[in-house]
């Protein structure tokens, strides 16, 4: 595909040295690489998942260094209208989004990450991946767009992200809140990874990229405020230009941040510049290992709390905050994850163990398969697949005439 000329025009204005933008934009137009990120939180087991949905027809191999969180799909994008996606089995997102796992389990590592905050959460993969990295923490998922924030809430219902709480408030007016171990900040942007199908809006979003840096400028410089000493920003963005990376990781260093660098061996093409030390792009390749496709781009710095006004102890939520999953699924559960992880309990729902891998992936592929059950297992029913002594959630089922139907 040829670029348009005012897009090239618009992306040698703002590149970034080192990094040819013509060449990445060319990659961005071909279709990204998917990945599932496997939850966890709610006890779904990745192997087992992997197992399953390759007998369906999905081809999936674990992603290196994720192993036990992400598989990339190979072949075919058939994740959306399976029962193991709908009962909140994975999130499906890019492989270069992915790699969040990697970054917070480095910083995370040995720390006090008690209360996170989820700057600009909506749709909800990093918030997804915040709460099964640390399923014993407090998440504060913020999303200003009533839209978007909507979005978010139905996904960590149907995810029973249970340590999740919800906030909708501006990033650069966000009420004083905290103090946090962690922020996450993944940055509205230019969207440069959005090429592949939205083109015209990049091109729109290039020509305001002062005004979306000013943006995140204000976000980073009030966020600043709520973290405690020793705490950690990750920031990150979906773009190339010097003024939304470079200018943002500058203007952070005023507020009491040092970048910090982890080795985290991202089996993914990167480049860290040379005046922003510690922080790297990941840069969208076609040809990495078994990987054929486009693996998508991010820029990402991490950052530490070194100085700033002190704050005092306790922890406070943003004024409206509220937990999804107790308040909007409880009482009507309909994802086998709530039922599974025992938020959502419901009596009368059976449970009906399958040791056949087969069998589970006849029926994700059909949606029905004839079952020989116990004569208690009637109406709804949760479908768990069984192996060596581990169980896994698969779905909500219904149970009739030797049927099971999902």
């Amino acid at each position: 595909m040829e670029l348009p000329s005012i897009l090239e025009r618009l992306l040698l204005e703002s590149c970034i040295e080192g990094i040819d933008p013509l060449k990445e934009a060319e990659i961005l137009v071909r279709l990204p690489i998917k990945t599932i990120s496997i939850n966890t939180l709610a006890g779904y087991r990745a192997e087992y998942i992997f197992k399953i949905l390759g007998g369906a027809g999905i081809d999936i191999s674990p992603l290196d260094g994720l192993e036990r969180r992400v598989g990339i799909v190979l072949d075919g994008y058939e994740l959306l209208d399976n029962a193991i996606h709908r009962n909140g089995g994975y999130y499906i997102m890019e492989v270069a989004s992915a790699t969040l796992h990697t970054v917070l389990e480095a910083i995370g590592r040995g720390e006090k990450m008690d209360h996170v905050l989820d700057v600009a959460a909506a749709p909800g993969g990093k918030t997804f991946i915040a709460a099964n990295t640390y399923p014993d923490s407090t998440i504060v998922a913020n999303e200003p767009n009533r839209a978007r924030h909507r979005r978010l809430v139905n996904n960590i219902v149907r995810h029973c992200l249970y340590n999740v709480w919800a906030s909708r408030h501006r990033g650069e007016k966000l009420p004083s809140s905290g103090p946090y171990d962690l922020v996450i900040f993944d940055a509205p942007c230019t969207g440069l990874d959005l090429l592949y199908k939205r083109p015209q809006e990049v091109v729109a979003n290039l020509k305001h990229r002062e005004t979306y840096s000013s943006l995140q400028r204000s976000i980073v410089r009030h966020i600043s405020q709520m973290v405690r000493r020793g705490g950690y920003l990750v920031y990150s963005t979906c773009t190339l230009t010097r003024e939304e990376t470079i200018d943002v990781y500058s203007e952070a260093l005023k507020y009491g941040w040092e970048p910090i660098h982890k080795n985290l061996r991202l089996p993914l093409e990167t480049f860290s510049p040379d005046d922003a030390p510690g922080s790297f792009f990941i840069l969208p390749s076609l040809n990495i290992g078994r990987y054929r496709g486009n693996t998508g781009l991010m820029y990402i710095s991490i950052f530490r709390k070194i100085d700033g006004p002190d704050i005092d102890d306790g922890y406070t939520k943003p004024p409206g905050a509220y937990r999804p999953v107790y308040d909007l699924a409880r009482e009507a559960c309909r994802y086998a994850s709530c039922i599974y992880s025992g938020i959502c309990s419901d009596k009368q729902i059976s449970t009906l163990k399958i040791s056949s891998a087969e069998e589970i992936a006849e029926l994700i592929r059909r949606g029905v398969v004839r079952h020989e059950a116990t004569s208690e297992i009637r109406g709804r029913t949760l479908i768990v697949y069984e192996e060596d002594g581990e169980e896994t959630p698969i779905a909500l089922a219904e149970y009739f005439s030797g049927m099971i139907r999902i």
